[in-house]
């Protein structure tokens, strides 16, 4: 099985002006969308340490985890594909940055599960209290979160105890992108949208 990539032609944006490399995968600008935009994405290194697989990883399906792997040096990602990245990982910061967090911003954890070392970082550990942030769209709320969301909160919840760490509850705490008061009248839970949504930007735990 191979990877194909995808790109609309070129003839349609000014020339290419950047190109680099973020997590082993091409990064390009094709549209010419502000340096700070690129030098951001660029930047962003993210590694899971001395394991074979990550928390978040393993919350992904296998076959997409395994080609991403295997087909690193080959994947091209635009930065009009990942300036989403940018929002989740604003919001990432200041809450981290203002969060009475009991783990260092930098303190990475390990567990061996069945041969396989897994690592993971929790965004928020304060009282035996595990928060997951997350940015997403409103789609996805009104649909059913996904599995993986609690998948993956669950898990972190493991990795904590196996180090030694209390944790009596998780949550996952999801900010809306593009919520708007003309969806609500779309959704499933229109009373609990039309009593909770406050803002553009909005902060729902669960």
């Amino acid at each position: 099985t191979g990877v194909q990539t995808c790109a609309l032609p070129i003839s349609a944006y000014r020339p290419c002006t950047t190109t680099g490399r973020t997590d082993g995968n091409l990064l390009t600008n094709e549209t010419n969308l502000p340096p700070a935009l690129y030098k951001f994405l660029n930047d962003k290194k993210y590694t899971r340490g001395d394991a074979d697989i990550s928390v978040s990883s393993l919350a992904e399906p296998p076959r997409k985890v395994a080609l991403m792997d295997m087909y690193a040096d080959h994947i091209i990602t635009d930065v009009k594909d990942s300036a989403r990245l940018v929002i989740g990982n604003a919001v990432h910061e200041i809450l981290a940055r203002y969060g009475e967090h009991e783990l260092d911003d930098s303190t990475r954890l390990f567990m061996r599960v069945n041969g396989w070392v897994v690592s993971g970082q929790t965004d928020h550990y304060s009282s035996g209290r595990i928060i997951d942030y997350k940015t997403m769209g409103t789609r996805e709320y009104m649909k059913g979160i996904r599995f993986e969301r609690e998948a993956q909160t669950n898990a972190y919840a493991e990795l904590l105890r196996v180090n030694g760490y209390e944790v009596n509850s998780v949550a996952a705490c999801c900010v809306f992108v593009d919520w708007s008061p003309m969806q609500v009248q779309y959704s499933k839970r229109s009373e609990e949208h039309t009593s909770e949504l406050q803002s553009r930007l909005h902060l729902v735990c669960r």
